[in-house]
């Protein structure tokens, strides 16, 4: 009632004459070429392949209600194969003005740092084949997180990985935790946000490590099945270049496998 404002100030907005309800639109388009050779003997092998394909196509509403440290984001894409708009973030919370944060809703849980960072800001066209195996993808779930000057901690509570989009009697595991911690070294957080590093960079370092425990569902009785991820990574990057590193594992127990006993892998 007492107006409002619109515009662009690096993002496209609506907002309260006040600030304390904002509304920003975003989107995202990957569009490319493929060409693949491939020398395969297999009867009906395409050798050679070509075609365009849109990667990824996103849209996003974002902002605060009611108070600047009250929060909101949905985010949506378009399915690349036949076009149907799935849910991807969807979430809400606030930040503490000392450091401390919560969220509750559909995110990425904290334990891979190449899925956390967002895919518009990777090095690459994609992610890598290892993140591809033991990547998190979108949970349901709450996480309380905390942050400071050369710290930050995340704690989730979660339906396990990959729960998107489901129902809690279709949850992929009847309860999961995931921690995250992260050092700075040196530099600052923002830097952290993606996997490039401009020339003119200040050197940055940093060291993360998490760890993630599910519990499968209970299904017709039989034993449940566990899963222990585990990750430790390093970022270091300066002026014009970076480095990424990391190491991931898992520990499952699958009593269901072979009966008595069952089987205990380690990948």
């Amino acid at each position: 009632q007492s107006g409002s404002t619109a515009g662009h100030d690096g993002k496209f907005f609506l907002a309260s004459s006040d600030g304390n309800f904002r509304l920003n639109v975003s989107g995202q388009m990957q569009f490319r070429y493929y060409a693949s050779f491939l020398d395969d003997d297999t009867p009906g092998a395409d050798d050679l392949e070509f075609g365009f394909e849109n990667r990824r196509t996103k849209l996003t509403v974002a902002g605060h209600i009611f108070d600047p440290n009250m929060f909101y984001e949905v985010t949506g894409a378009f399915n690349r194969n036949v076009g149907n708009f799935g849910l991807e973030n969807a979430f809400f919370g606030y930040n503490w003005d000392n450091g401390f944060s919560a969220r509750a809703g559909q995110f990425k849980l904290p334990f891979l740092r190449e899925e956390l960072v967002s895919s518009k800001y990777q090095l690459a066209l994609d992610r890598s084949v290892l993140n591809e195996e033991f990547n998190q993808d979108y949970s349901q779930g709450i996480e309380l997180s905390y942050k400071q000057d050369w710290f930050g901690g995340y704690f989730a509570f979660s339906d396990g990985f990959g729960s998107r989009n489901t129902n809690f009697q279709a949850d992929p595991a009847d309860f999961a935790f995931t921690g995250r911690m992260e050092v700075l070294f040196a530099g600052d957080w923002k830097q952290f946000k993606d996997f490039t590093s401009p020339r003119g960079s200040e050197f940055g370092a940093m060291l993360g490590a998490a760890v993630h425990y599910e519990q499968a569902p209970d299904v017709d009785g039989n034993p449940k099945p566990s899963a222990l991820p585990f990750t430790v990574d390093i970022s270091v990057e300066g002026d014009g270049w970076n480095l990424f590193g990391a190491f991931v594992g898992q520990y499952s127990d699958d009593d269901n496998i072979t009966g008595a006993g069952g089987v205990d892998t380690f990948d």
